[in-house]
């Protein structure tokens, strides 16, 4: 065996797990060696595969067996350190998914949730999901709220579908046409301004009509959607809480971030002209009964419950018990 074949078998495994190929031609013992030798020259791609091998992960279709001549996981564990601190960042993940496995022998779930962490902020967007689906389902605050969807945004962001499904889970539905909404909102902007843009950020977050009609854009707003601060016209603790809401398109990150503007450049203007909550509601009642608008097309209902819920992680995961369990088995 010398460096030269040795660089060729390692890039053949490579290109086989790139492409999701077999390897003929090769024995495992040849494999190993081959990878071995690079290992020792420092090569950090060589220690992810062999590492993940000896842990009994497969390398996308190449199998453990095909790779390594015998399972060693606490070797395996010492190589995906080496690989994932020479910045092989899912090496990362292999760590969280063999310290997670409550049957392994080297099962830590604080290491678990360190090496998930470092996973997350390396850009796995498959950490980032299960980081964010594990704070969730234990939040018992909205500082954890925001936490989780922060990282469960970042992982939709780059198209992972079950943290959007996770994210959907946290707004409530509306239902009606969107062109139909949109077009009543222009018409409601000639005479309300604000008012209009308190029914884009209803119809966008899926707002209630006390949430909508109270929100502050400007304090509310975040890079991954808006929180709903408290509520003081509301008399149970629980239920006037912040609530935080993903937004689920970037339209609606857009539209908040317009509404903001509007908002903090017209302070002044707009406090004076909106007034207080019951003049906002004595004024979206007028504007709607003019223009034969219904609430129904613009704010979400649900019972104290189901709001309860986004509140408390335990008690949302009850509720989206299908798509956490999809999100933190793929």
């Amino acid at each position: 065996m010398t460096h030269a074949l040795s660089d060729l078998v390692v890039a053949a495994v490579l290109w086989a797990e790139r492409e999701k190929h077999s390897l003929r031609g090769l024995a495992p013992d040849q494999i190993e060696a081959s990878l071995e030798l690079a290992i020792v020259r420092g090569d950090r791609d060589a220690a992810c595969l062999l590492g993940r091998a000896r842990c009994g992960i497969d390398s996308g279709t190449l199998a453990p067996a095909r790779l390594t001549t015998s399972q060693n996981l606490r070797k395996g564990v010492a190589l995906l350190l080496r690989a994932a601190d020479a910045g092989r960042d899912d090496a990362w993940l292999a760590l969280y998914a063999t310290h997670a496995d409550h049957r392994s022998s080297v099962s830590n779930p604080q290491m678990a949730r360190f090496f998930l962490e470092k996973a997350a902020m390396a850009g796995q967007s498959e950490a980032q999901r299960k980081l964010g689906a594990l704070i969730l389902r234990a939040s018992n605050s909205v500082v954890e709220s925001e936490q989780a969807i922060a990282w469960l945004h970042a992982a939709a962001n780059q198209g992972d579908a079950h943290a959007q499904h996770l994210l959907g889970s946290l707004v409530l539905p509306l239902p009606g046409s969107e062109s139909v909404a949109r077009e009543a909102i222009e018409q409601v902007r000639q005479a309300d301004p604000w008012l209009a843009v308190r029914l884009t950020l209803a119809r966008d977050f899926g707002l209630t009509k006390l949430e909508a009609l109270s929100v502050d854009p400007v304090e509310g707003r975040r890079p991954w959607g808006l929180l709903v601060g408290q509520n003081p016209f509301i008399a149970q603790a629980r239920l006037s809480a912040p609530r935080a809401v993903p937004a689920l398109t970037p339209q609606a990150l857009q539209n908040l971030g317009r509404a903001a503007a509007l908002f903090e450049q017209s302070s002044g203007d707009g406090n004076a002209f909106e007034g207080d909550l019951r003049r906002r509601s004595v004024r979206q009642r007028r504007v709607f009964e003019r223009l034969n608008l219904s609430d129904d097309l613009f704010f979400a209902t649900a019972s104290s419950r189901r709001l309860e819920a986004f509140r408390l992680g335990p008690k949302w995961a009850f509720r989206a018990r299908q798509p956490l369990a999809m999100a933190l088995a793929a």
